[in-house]
Order: structure tokens, then sequence, then C-alpha cells
């Protein structure tokens, strides 16, 4: 009999350690590269404006959101994205982006859409002034401009 408490108190004592383990790795994953967003972009709503230099389509709102977990999401013309950002000062760094997978009706939308993905995945800078949101590449090429919304 005893040697069966001393199984279930070793099986017991791996249980814990197991979810110590287990809460650790969750809590340096939150503390990890991409789970502090940035004050000021965290909670806030954006339409594009401009890609690479050139205004969006009429009658299509691309739009993105920060959310205050690191998250970001968005309507990028014909489907839903979302991924996960982190900011350093100036910098940001977009990971992860997902999207559905429904074309768009017309060639230039779908064109409109795979340039907006590209570059905001290339995003390696930002800028935010006044109800203005830039995001630029490594090169400091602007390459997004946001409205807040």
């Amino acid at each position: 009999m005893s040697m069966s408490w001393r199984w279930i108190a070793l099986g017991a004592l791996a249980v814990i350690l197991a979810a110590g383990a287990l809460l650790l790795a969750m809590n340096t994953f939150a503390n990890g590269s991409f789970a502090s967003p940035a004050t000021d972009l965290a909670n806030t709503n954006w339409s594009l404006v401009s890609i690479n230099g050139q205004a969006s389509i009429a009658g299509r709102a691309l739009t993105l959101s920060f959310q205050s977990n690191g998250q970001l999401r968005g309507d990028s013309g014909c489907n839903g994205y979302g991924g996960l950002y982190q900011v350093n000062g100036s910098t940001i760094a977009v990971d992860r982006l997902v999207s559905t997978l429904r074309a768009c009706a017309e060639q230039p939308l779908n064109d409109q859409e795979a340039a907006f993905q590209k570059a905001l995945g290339a995003a390696a800078q930002f800028s935010v002034q006044g109800d203005r949101l830039t995001l630029k590449d490594a090169t400091g090429g602007q390459v997004l401009v946001f409205q807040k919304q």
C-alpha cells in the first residue's frame, strides 16, 4: 500500500511540475517577440489611403486594426486577414499574416490586395502624425499610409 501512495505522490508532483513548466512557457511567450504592442497603436483602427504612393481603389475600404494583445486584423479588399505585431520605438514587425482565400471579381482589386498584404508584411518602421499612420519598409521607403477611423 505504501508503494501505491509513493507512485501517486510522484504522479502528482509530475503534474504540478508540468503545469508549472506550461505556465512558464506561456509567460515567456507572452513576454516574447510578438506580445508588446506600442501604446499609441494599440486599440486603434485605420483605413488605407495609399499603397506605395498610389491612392487605393475608390469604393473598397482596406482596414487595419491593432489590438492591445499584439494582434492585428483587418480587411484587405477582398479578404479578411490577421496576424501579430510588435513595436520598439519607431520600428514595427508584422508576423504570421493569414488571410481568407476569396478572389476579387476584378483583377485590379486582386492586384491591390496582393500589394497591400506584401507591403504590410514588409513594414519595418512606422510613424503617427495626427490622424495619419505611415508604414515604411526596411529601406525607409513609404509603403502604406492610413487615415485614423
